[in-house]
């Protein structure tokens, strides 16, 4: 939430115009503008896809999507184009701070996105354990199980992430 002071005289209207997710008031004492910002403009989706039969050695398993500032995660979605059987399909997605280091996971084991078995659609299980992806990091996704009777095809990934 953000106040401006105005000169006397001036209105909201003359000194800002609002957009999609911005709200404008005049508190009605003594010109000050007030100024809120949805929580949702600050959002951006980051997306990966993982193309063909999800096997846990895809080399779509490799790619890095670099993080330009501070942002945290705030929802992790999965879908894919045909479902497996027999076992879930999970993603262990992952924070590189160096180029020689693992990678650090973001979600307590239990709690990694995925995708039930029979379905086509799924999320996290619960919020990350580690939320902030640091200015300069990468952000890449491991897959840890593709079913076991029948493996998935066609994963999409998509991150939604909060900028401050």
């Amino acid at each position: 939430f953000i106040t401006v002071s105005a000169e006397a005289g001036l209105t909201d209207e003359r000194i800002l115009t609002a957009s999609t997710g911005v709200t404008i008031s005049d508190d009605g004492a003594g010109g000050n503008i007030n100024v809120a910002v949805a929580n949702n403009i600050r959002d951006k989706l980051l997306g990966m896809f993982f193309s063909g039969n999800i096997t846990t050695a895809m080399l779509g398993e490799e790619s890095r999507v670099y993080i330009p500032y501070l942002m945290a995660i705030s929802d992790c979605r999965l879908v894919v184009t045909s479902s497996a059987t027999g076992a879930n399909i999970t993603v262990n997605p992952r924070m590189f701070n160096a180029s020689l280091l693992a990678g650090t996971a973001l979600y307590l084991a239990a709690n990694r996105p995925r995708v039930l078995t029979n379905q086509l659609i799924g999320s996290q299980n619960a919020a990350p354990a580690i939320t902030n992806l640091h200015a300069g990091s990468y952000l890449g996704v491991d897959i840890d199980q593709v079913g076991s009777t029948v493996a998935g095809s066609n994963l999409t990934v998509t991150f939604v992430l909060r900028t401050s």
